[in-house]
């Protein structure tokens, strides 16, 4: 009986054969959910975030969707070894509005598969804490650091779109992003904090979009 009752759901799903709401004029508003992968020297400070992110588009005659998304994020699970693992609060935390851009690499019944693009201003602001002395390893007192800026954002990836009704549609995009900014070095001998130049990042993105 349940077998039964997937197998009609999804041939029901299928059914939607061309039927979306991807046409010029239309708007769509989206939310959603983020899985947040530090790449490179970001991954050697922070371990995966989740980030929110909410968005408003419209068609546009060329067949690009072009969407503002408000996208926040905040990093503060170290991924630091050693002395600095147990001894050194770190935090980075951003907010913005990404423009994305999304056009039509392939589409089949109500399935879309597009390429996204999009760059925007971002505030960011990275906290690391007061490190104490430690006269048996040679430490001194390392007073608390914060830097904060307004940087451009950038990046490209691929979606699959996929429509539960004409309307509605569900997209799980994964897309590279690269943050301009700079993150302090702490360059004593039992801590170690590498200068990290641009957070690079990976975002794995669930969403939910209505058009109307």
């Amino acid at each position: 009986m349940i077998k039964k009752f997937f197998a009609i759901i999804l041939i029901g799903c299928l059914g939607f054969s061309g039927l979306s709401a991807r046409e010029l004029g239309y708007y769509g508003v989206s939310i959603g959910g983020t899985a947040t992968v530090p790449l490179a020297g970001l991954a050697d400070l922070y371990k995966i975030a989740p980030s929110l992110k909410f968005g408003a588009g419209i068609f546009l005659e060329n067949g690009w969707y072009l969407e503002g998304q408000v996208d926040l994020c905040r990093f503060d699970r170290s991924n630091l070894t050693g002395y600095a693992k147990e001894n050194v609060s770190m935090s980075l935390e951003y907010g913005g509005i990404m423009v994305t851009g999304q056009t039509s690499l392939l589409e089949f019944r109500n399935i879309n598969l597009q390429f996204i693009a999009g760059m925007g201003p971002f505030y960011w602001k990275g906290i690391r804490g007061e490190i104490a002395q430690n006269d048996s390893l040679g430490i001194p007192y390392i007073p608390k650091k914060v830097l904060e800026e307004w940087n451009m954002a950038f990046q490209g990836g691929v979606g699959l779109e996929y429509f539960i009704t004409p309307d509605l549609a569900f997209e799980l995009s994964s897309v590279y992003r690269l943050l301009i900014g700079s993150l302090w070095p702490t360059m004593h001998e039992h801590i170690l904090i590498e200068q990290v130049n641009g957070f690079q990042m990976a975002h794995v993105n669930l969403k939910m979009r209505y058009y109307f």
